[in-house]
């Protein structure tokens, strides 16, 4: 290259300058801009658009696995809390029996103490 460059400076240059650089100018334009539409639509979009699905789909994996996570914790908190009312609920119900057999009792023997004392007694 460096030799070149002397050989370039000696040789005499057509007279018409301006016409040849300004078709190579056309030229060298148009080039660049066929060679950067067919490398845009080529290399880079197709590159772009995998990489942003790969991206999508480690994004969804992600939120998917995260919603599984969340579903499992509800589940199981509304399983316990399920069971806690159960228990709640057997606990009250034990608890009512209970009460309602003492009412009774006690009841019956109001009944009884009533009967007893009233027995054998004129009425009036």
């Amino acid at each position: 290259m460096c030799l070149l460059i002397p050989l370039l400076a000696d040789a005499s240059l057509p007279s018409d300058v301006g016409g040849w650089v300004a078709g190579l100018g056309a030229i060298t334009s148009t080039g660049f801009a066929v060679w950067f539409g067919y490398y845009t639509t080529t290399k880079t979009i197709p590159d772009l658009t995998a990489s942003h699905q790969v991206q999508v789909e480690k994004m969804a994996a992600s939120h998917q696995s995260q919603m599984d996570e969340i579903v499992d914790k509800f589940d199981a908190a509304l399983q316990k809390n399920r069971e806690e009312h159960r228990n709640d609920l057997q606990t009250f119900w034990s608890e009512l029996k209970e009460e309602r057999a003492a009412r009774r009792a006690d009841t019956m023997q109001l009944v009884e103490a009533i009967r007893s004392s009233t027995i054998g007694r004129p009425v009036g």
